[in-house]
């Protein structure tokens, strides 16, 4: 129908030219070819110039204008600008339906808090705020938009910086979400990588109905595999600092991403970029508790180590009753007793067999006769005191006094 209006134009057929134009609209309208929409009206527009019907030609070119923007044509938005100042001023955010029914007529709709449930914004950016939990952040944070935005699935790609010290809880198995830290640097199932590319570069937002018809990024693998039927990605940022891309799709219909829906998700990205930020900071809080409680367990047990060494040590040196008041009190009082049994004992040429045994041999065998005595004097109630070369002591009656062992 494009074809026939350009060859009536020649032709100089005016009345078939812009019929042909008409149906031409309305076709690409009802199949949702947006670009074809968009031409479809510049050339209406430039058929009523041609006739002298400035003010219809003013209206389809502000049409043609707004599909244009609405493609992701950003060029030939500002071409069109550049050519005719009248539309220097429009708001090319604004959505528009047309409808044609034999006489020019317009219908625009403008996006403001009235075509939106503010009260379902609220309880959305509410329930986002409501959760720190990485983990649990994402899924409910994905699950809003996706039902809000009128997606199948989605996708969250947060930038590295900010994570990298962060140890990601695992984010529950979901069909309809998936997460990715960084931009992978290959082709994936998941998301058309020249499409968030482009939004990485830019930091705009992109709608696309039917995107594998899209000239920018109809080379895309994942396009031409999946051939989404909606698609629509945008940057997250804070404070004018990159957090992430959002990316999500439909497979079901085309421009299920109303600019009403890319309006609601604008007015939750905030909401989505803070509570982002804030999950990082509990998680880098909770790793780095998590972090200072194992060194603190570590050197708790190596304390604990020490002292049952230094405990083991003094038990093999002193009394039992001695040791417990020196690790008490720090010192020691010294006791006298009036009446106790010392035993000493000594191997007999000790010095001659030591000559001809090896040291290894020699402590084997003192360790055996002084650890069969350090079994037989607790039998007795005996009490330890030193061990010199060859010599054993210890004493009856001491450290508390005991006549029987006296």
């Amino acid at each position: 129908m494009l074809i026939r209006s350009g060859y009536a134009k020649i032709n100089k057929d005016t009345t078939a030219a812009i019929e042909y134009c008409q149906k031409a609209a309305i076709a690409a309208k009802e199949n949702q070819f947006t670009q074809l929409e968009a031409i479809a009206n510049e050339m209406m527009a430039n058929i009523c110039q041609e006739n002298n019907l400035q003010r219809e030609a003013d209206q389809y070119l502000k049409r043609a204008l707004l599909l244009y923007a609405r493609w992701g044509a950003t060029v030939k938005v500002d071409q069109l600008k550049n050519n005719y100042p009248a539309l220097k001023n429009i708001d090319t955010r604004e959505a528009i339906t047309t409808t044609f029914t034999g006489e020019l007529k317009k219908e625009t709709v403008r996006l403001s808090s009235e075509n939106i449930d503010l009260s379902s914004v609220m309880k959305a950016s509410t329930t986002i705020a409501g959760e720190v939990r990485f983990d649990r952040l994402i899924n409910k944070m994905m699950e809003i938009v996706i039902e809000n935005a009128g997606a199948e699935r989605g996708c969250l790609i947060l930038e590295k910086e900010g994570l990298m010290m962060v140890k990601i809880p695992e984010i529950e198995d979901n069909k309809r979400i998936n997460l990715f830290i960084g931009i992978p640097e290959e082709s994936n199932d998941f998301f058309p990588l020249s499409l968030v590319n482009y939004v990485y570069r830019t930091k705009e937002e992109v709608v696309i109905d039917e995107a594998v018809n899209d000239f920018r990024f109809s080379k895309d693998t994942y396009l031409q595999k999946k051939k989404p039927l909606s698609v629509l990605c945008i940057p997250i940022l804070h404070q004018n600092k990159f957090v992430g891309i959002l990316y999500l799709e439909n497979n079901l219909a085309t421009g299920v991403f109303t600019h009403e829906r890319l309006t609601l998700l604008r007015l939750l990205s905030g909401q989505i970029a803070v509570s982002i930020n804030n999950s990082i900071l509990y998680e880098n809080l909770e790793q780095k508790v998590a972090d200072r409680t194992e060194e603190i367990v570590r050197q708790k047990d190596v304390i604990e180590h020490e002292r049952q060494q230094s405990e083991k040590l003094l038990l093999n040196i002193l009394p039992e009753e001695t040791a417990i008041e020196l690790k008490r009190t720090g010192t020691a009082q010294p006791k006298r007793f009036e009446d106790v049994t010392v035993l000493f004992t000594d191997f007999v040429d000790f010095s001659k067999f030591s000559e001809q045994l090896t040291p290894d041999a020699l402590l084997e065998a003192l360790g055996f006769y002084f650890g069969a005595f350090d079994d037989i004097i607790p039998r007795y109630n005996l009490e330890r005191i030193k061990t010199i070369g060859d010599s054993y002591m210890c004493a009856g009656g001491l450290p508390s006094h005991d006549e029987e062992n006296t």
